[in-house]
């Protein structure tokens, strides 16, 4: 019911996104996002599960929630069975097929895929699978797409890893985001994580280099426990909020 109500709200919203003449085309995205007053106007992306929406002249790539897929005709995203993919990809989210797979689609950077382990999840980094760990006490919430109370989640046949903790160093000066670059550069860093200047926001290290994540909406990552939180558990100290 919860994913439910989320997914009725999240259309709702598109419904206000502003259309655009032939914003069924992808690769007109640039074109459309230039153009004076195109903020907040919807363009299909290629992967048929997610779409572009124009923000300061540029697209900007949006997920729909859950299982739904965007209409361009209608300019919001809906149920599958009402939308007309044409040649866009539609990418697999079924761990079974592999997040290998899934990852290595186009467009695929910075989406979810469920973990083998119930209390862990993927997250695409330049087409491959990065796995993470929920936070003490929480599991995957594969519909809801983050980290949620046990109570809330169907792990089906997907079984818990028994290390609730995260797989990466703890401290070590990763709540300093001028050390980011630093740490990253040092030998076995892959998957680190640091404070970013932002307190919302957090660098993760790939092939040596940080690159800047976004914690989930109204969350603040907390660098002692290398994971987005609440933010009354939150210390930003100068980090802006």
């Amino acid at each position: 019911m919860k994913g439910a109500i989320f997914s009725v709200l999240f259309v709702a919203v598109l419904v206000h996104g502003a259309a655009a003449a032939g914003n069924d085309d992808p690769s007109q995205a640039p074109r459309i996002c230039a153009a004076t007053n195109a903020t907040n106007v919807l363009v299909a992306h290629e992967n048929c599960n997610q779409f572009y929406k124009c923000l300061n002249g540029v697209p900007t790539t949006k997920s729909c929630p859950s299982d739904l897929l965007f209409d361009p005709s209608k300019n919001r995203c809906e149920w599958p069975s009402s939308v007309n993919c044409g040649n866009r990809i539609i990418p697999v989210r079924d761990e079974s097929q592999g997040a290998a797979v899934v990852c290595a689609l186009p467009g695929a950077d910075n989406s979810f895929v469920a973990h083998e382990f119930c209390d862990r999840f993927y997250k695409c980094f330049e087409g491959r699978p990065v796995a993470f760990s929920c936070g003490f006490g929480t599991l995957w919430n594969a519909k809801e797409q983050y980290c949620d109370y046990a109570r809330n989640v169907d792990c089906g046949n997907r079984n818990l890893s028994g290390i609730n903790v995260p797989q990466f160093p703890v401290g070590n000066n990763h709540d300093d985001p001028s050390l980011a670059p630093q740490i990253c550069a040092a030998a076995n860093s892959a998957n680190v994580l640091v404070a970013h200047e932002n307190c919302n926001m957090f660098y993760v290290c790939l092939h040596g280099v940080p690159l800047p994540q976004i914690c989930q909406a109204g969350l603040l990552f907390d660098p002692s426990r290398d994971r987005c939180e609440w933010p009354r558990n939150v210390n930003c100290r100068n980090r802006n909020v």
